[in-house]
């Protein structure tokens, strides 16, 4: 079908425009906030460790490698991963590395859009860590519970379980766990829109992560600060979060969560009204996801772009970067971000479902 000016639609009232508001920060906040922890640095490391077994770094690998199609959003690759990676740290009766790895299975479920199967994996695994008085993969089974009873709409459910969690965490002194417990529970507030409970959620993780110097943590929480603030309508404060985000990210030449951030500035720009500030950052986002062959993060930009363009007013400008999108997608032979493409053509009668 051809693309026209007029498909982008009719303006839209207050409240149907506040609604797609809250729905893409959402989205935004799905696309960029991570629950899996910092696995990917910590067995990247012990993947050329040289001291460890080869067995060892072969799990470690694989556990690095699920993280990134997790993050990627690749259910199908980082199921598979998470798996050899279980089954390897089963053999080594590492129990850490079990705890960690069936985590990421139970992501790559959720991603998968395979709740039950995370929720009975969750489940029966807590119960063995926790007839093993295993505290810590006890409370990290519970997050996992809970990610799916957001998943599952199950919210107050939700907020009880990562509450119990949080204690477990206290208890044993992992404040890292406390904190990524707090990003859950942001998650879980931003489906109640509760806007200031996501805003003290965000602010407490960032808080703990501050404390143990976890610099990549810190990002993930001030992008979540930022979120926050924008879904209080505090668009100068968000954006002022997401920028410290950006630097964080700079600094630890973390390319992938740049782009993350830099859609996160783009929403905020438009939201303040400054729409032509919001392309420029989302055509920035997209400049470095192209030059890395990062299709998530190339769809991201492109559905930011799009709104900032039609805040200013500017379908053709909007339609032109959508054609280019859908050139790039179906050239790569990617259907999925195509569509997806496609469908942020027109924001104001498109939305995701």
């Amino acid at each position: 079908m051809a693309l026209s000016p007029e498909s982008l639609g009719e303006p839209l009232g207050p409240s149907l425009r506040s609604h797609i508001e809250r729905e893409r920060l959402c989205q935004v906040a799905r696309a960029s906030i991570s629950f899996a922890g910092d696995f990917a640095s910590q067995y990247t490391g012990m993947a050329e460790d040289d001291s460890l077994s080869p067995q060892a770094r072969e799990a470690a690998m694989l556990m690095s490698v699920a993280e990134q199609h997790l993050y990627d959003d690749e259910p199908e690759s980082a199921l598979k991963s998470s798996k050899e990676a279980l089954e390897k740290m089963k053999a080594m009766s590492d129990s850490k590395g079990l705890v960690d790895a069936t985590l990421l299975v139970n992501r790559a479920y959720i991603l998968k859009d395979l709740p039950q199967q995370a929720m009975d994996s969750a489940t029966a695994e807590m119960n063995k860590f926790k007839d093993a008085g295993n505290k810590r993969g006890q409370g990290c089974m519970m997050l996992s519970v809970a990610e799916v009873q957001i998943t599952k709409n199950k919210l107050t459910q939700a907020m009880s379980t990562i509450e119990q969690a949080s204690g477990i965490f206290a208890e044993i002194g992992d404040k890292k766990l406390e904190a990524t417990a707090k990003i859950i529970a942001f998650s879980a507030q931003q489906e109640l829109d509760a806007p200031e409970a996501m805003l003290k959620a965000a602010t407490d993780s960032l808080e703990l992560f501050q404390t143990l110097g976890d610099k990549k943590g810190q990002g993930q929480a001030y992008i979540a600060v930022a979120i926050a603030n924008l879904a209080n309508r505090k668009f100068e404060e968000g954006l002022s979060a997401a920028k410290s985000a950006l630097s964080i990210f700079q600094d630890l030449s973390n390319k992938k969560m740049q782009v993350a951030t830099l859609d996160v500035m783009a929403e905020a720009h438009t939201l303040r009204e400054k729409p032509r500030q919001g392309v420029e950052t989302a055509k920035t986002a997209l400049e470095i996801s192209t030059e890395m062959g990062y299709a998530r993060g190339q769809s991201m930009a492109m559905t930011s772009a799009v709104r900032a363009y039609t805040a200013r007013g500017d379908a053709a400008g909007a339609l032109k970067l959508v054609e280019e999108c859908l050139a790039t997608f179906q050239s790569a032979g990617d259907k999925k971000r195509g569509n997806g493409c496609s469908r942020c053509a027109c924001p104001r009668i498109h939305r995701e479902g």
